[in-house]
């Protein structure tokens, strides 16, 4: 019974994903709606700017996050591992 939590942790990493790929996309359609409303070359590079920089931020945060997630849900899946697994001295067979 020890693996569903490491199951339900590995739910919650792909909902995690799911959910900012979900939300990337509607900021990637509301940037191409910015971009296409833009009425001068200056106002379109740096709605541009602004587009890149913000993605940039949200993907490392992103990545620290599901980097921190996968690194708890290992951690937890190796300590169900061990519990109960551990061997005597005198348990080896001769």
């Amino acid at each position: 019974m020890g693996a569903v939590p490491t199951q339900a942790a590995w739910m919650e990493l792909m909902t995690e994903t799911t959910r900012f790929m979900i939300d990337r996309f509607q900021q990637d359609l509301e940037a191409q709606q910015a971009f296409l409303a833009s009425r001068t070359p200056q106002e379109m590079v740096t709605l541009q700017a602004e587009f890149v920089r913000n993605t940039i931020e949200q993907y490392m945060a992103q990545s620290t996050r599901l980097t921190e997630m996968m690194s708890g849900t290992t951690k937890q899946a190796l300590n169900e591992l061990k519990s109960g697994h551990a061997r005597k001295y005198d348990d080896v067979p001769l």
